[in-house]
């Protein structure tokens, strides 16, 4: 628990990046403890006269962290008080939890006793809870896939396909760019990536089809379910955004499948980004 930082993302209202507080500099801050609470809903109904229920929907309840803690004012003339409120004032921040790994969270409470007074002084013990309503905790360092060149022509169009491993062990949602270099010469009136492992298909259909000769890059954020072009356009899709999912390890197998208004098109990449995502563990 040597890593244990709390901020590094806009306050709201004021929108100045919280300076991240080390919660185990092991001067003011010791991490005494470190509980993780995941818990999964699920919603059932029963079935009359046989004895058994229906699975109507189930996901993960948000998870709860609770950080045993000692703060010594002594240590640095500062009061509790003051990093309480960078806790309460601040919105969702990052908790980082080991050397490479955050979690999105919220502070809940904290629960402080006096284990000691000083002289204008304290030594505190208890108990800071946050709640992270996604539920899992990822990379800080953001993974990628390499542009994968694009082949498109009329009719059907022309499928490309590839692998990515997907080394985390929740499943994530990419950000994938389409880009499609003003040095291609024929418009492009559909592209179609799929997910052949989950079997989830994103069609768009661009109508008026895209310009030959225009440099067009288009953002697809699964996260967000949002498309958008480089002018902020955006556009809907058809289907499902294609994730990638765990086991750690596992290998997602796509296709692309470009299709032009006439000839042959050139250059067209795609690529992604994405954040490994992890169980939180103790």
């Amino acid at each position: 628990m040597s890593n244990f930082k709390f901020g590094g993302l806009p306050v709201p209202g004021s929108g100045i990046v919280l300076p991240q507080l080390d919660l185990n500099d092991r001067l003011i801050w010791r991490i005494k403890s470190f509980s993780p609470r995941l818990a999964t809903t699920i919603e059932t109904v029963r079935q009359n006269w046989r004895g058994e229920s229906s699975r109507l929907a189930g996901d993960r309840s948000p998870l709860t962290l609770e950080i045993g803690f000692q703060f010594d004012e002594a240590a640095a003339a500062r009061v509790l008080a003051l990093d309480q409120a960078k806790f309460s004032q601040s919105g969702e921040q990052w908790l980082q939890i080991n050397a490479t790994q955050r979690v999105l969270v919220e502070y809940v409470n904290i629960a402080p006793a006096v284990e000691r007074r000083g002289l204008g002084t304290k030594l505190y013990g208890g108990m800071l809870t946050f709640l992270a309503r996604k539920g899992y905790a990822e990379d800080i360092a953001a993974s990628s896939l390499s542009a994968v060149a694009l082949a498109g022509s009329t009719g059907a169009g022309t499928n490309t396909n590839f692998n990515l491993a997907y080394a985390g062990s929740v499943r994530t949602r990419p950000v994938w760019t389409l880009d499609i270099p003003n040095t291609n010469l024929v418009t492009i009136t559909s592209f179609k990536l799929q997910n052949t492992l989950s079997l989830e298909v994103l069609t768009l259909n661009f109508s008026p089809a895209l310009a030959a000769s225009t440099h067009w890059v288009l953002t697809i954020d699964t996260d967000a379910y949002k498309i958008r072009d480089a002018a902020l356009t955006n556009y809907d899709p058809v289907g499902s955004f294609p994730k990638l999912y765990p086991p750690a390890g596992t290998t997602n197998t796509f296709t692309a499948t470009v299709v032009t208004g006439s000839g042959t098109s050139t250059g067209v990449t795609l690529s992604a980004a994405y954040t490994n995502r992890w169980e939180v563990q103790a």
